[in-house]
């Protein structure tokens, strides 16, 4: 009877953890709006055997619930191969701790039913051990990396890098495109002191790559070099050449942009009247000028935020909404309860986050410079 009350005890103890564990993290993956889920091979015509998208023969569990997904943007939103891979590694986490948990009781009760067989005593003794240990490395291991970083435990993890963002042809020639014939650029270094210009670039080139486009021209270099913020030369040389596909200094490649933001800044009265408010309600809440968002607006969005529909555009990098947002930095930015990448209100919301984020960043990366 003592060894029966041990046993359960020790159970109870083993299966306290998964039982909570199970309570908090439930293994169905949550349902995300299907607007969100909306792939390349969707929203572009694309063939389902296209580069981009691979075809199943059935459904993923876990996934959205579609035959196909694009390869490359599918796991970030916890649909696709990336979400199926997730639900399966949180699904086996489960299984092997039930299963665990069922052979330590079949084995306690022909431990406690045993009589006087030494060598079945041994055995089933060996068995509970290796049992137990087995329980204890699977929770263990568990708790270490959800300790450290949740995101361990994601097969897809969001932690947080250092990004470089790659500028997409269509947006290059617009740029290029532009009339900025009238545009005189100021002589004494306003252009560093323009949160808004900065935060712009900051949104284009990441955090890496616009502090380092800034320090350059700051020094004075006219090729990219070692810096305190973006350590890929040969990336950063890539992007400044890529804006108009010849060699440009960091200090021209700003001024380039500069003038461009400076023009956009005199047509902010052209942007669509239905964004013009949610742009306005975005701007006043989160704490930003409202004149900066609305010229990040020109700048970022489709139609340089002046026609409707510009809010549901994707880009062929996956970018969606009036403020181009990865899946991953909307998520992070947006407002509690403003789910909806493709609402002008929610993206606005975001884009004036992500503004507020850029410029503090600015101030702490000055510091550096």
């Amino acid at each position: 009877m003592k060894k029966i009350i041990l046993f359960l005890s020790l159970v109870v103890c083993i299966i306290i953890p998964f039982l909570s564990h199970a309570a908090t993290n439930e293994i169905t993956p949550e349902i995300v709006d299907p607007l969100l889920l909306t792939t390349p091979c969707k929203e572009q015509g694309l063939a389902i055997t296209g580069s981009d998208c691979y075809q199943l023969l059935e459904p993923l569990p876990g996934g959205d619930g579609e035959n196909f997904v694009a390869v490359a943007t599918k796991a970030e939103e916890g649909g696709g191969l990336g979400g199926f891979m997730n639900f399966m590694f949180e699904m086996g986490i489960g299984i092997a701790g039930v299963l665990g948990v069922v052979m330590l009781i079949i084995y306690g009760f022909r431990y406690a039913a045993n009589d006087n067989n030494i060598n079945t005593f041994n055995a089933l003794k060996e068995k509970i051990y290796n049992v137990i240990l087995g329980l204890l490395l699977l929770l263990g291991t568990f708790i270490i990396l959800r300790t450290i970083n949740p995101d361990l435990l994601v097969l897809d993890p969001e932690i947080k890098t250092v990004e470089f963002k790659v500028v997409e042809q269509e947006y290059l020639d617009w740029m290029n495109n532009m009339d900025v014939s009238n545009i005189t650029l100021p002589s004494d270094g306003t252009m560093y002191s323009d949160v808004g210009f900065i935060s712009y670039m900051y949104h284009q080139q990441g955090q890496g790559g616009a502090p380092a486009i800034i320090w350059l021209a700051k020094k004075g270099y006219t090729t990219p070099q070692k810096n305190p913020f973006y350590n890929d030369l040969s990336k950063l040389k890539s992007n400044i050449f890529n804006q108009r596909k010849e060699h440009m200094t960091p200090l021209a490649f700003l001024q380039y942009n500069y003038k461009r933001y400076l023009a956009q800044s005199q047509q902010i009265n052209k942007i669509y009247s239905q964004y013009t408010g949610s742009i306005e309600q975005a701007a006043r809440e989160i704490g930003v000028d409202v004149t900066m968002l609305k010229i990040a607006c020109k700048m970022e969005a489709a139609y340089a935020c002046e026609k409707a529909g510009a809010e549901k555009v994707i880009n062929r990098s996956g970018y969606k909404g009036l403020f181009q947002f990865s899946n991953i930095a909307f998520k992070e930015q947006k407002k509690g309860g403003c789910d909806d990448i493709f609402n002008a209100l929610c993206n606005s919301y975001a884009g004036a986050k992500y503004m507020k984020y850029h410029i503090g960043k600015y101030k702490e990366h000055m510091n550096k410079m």
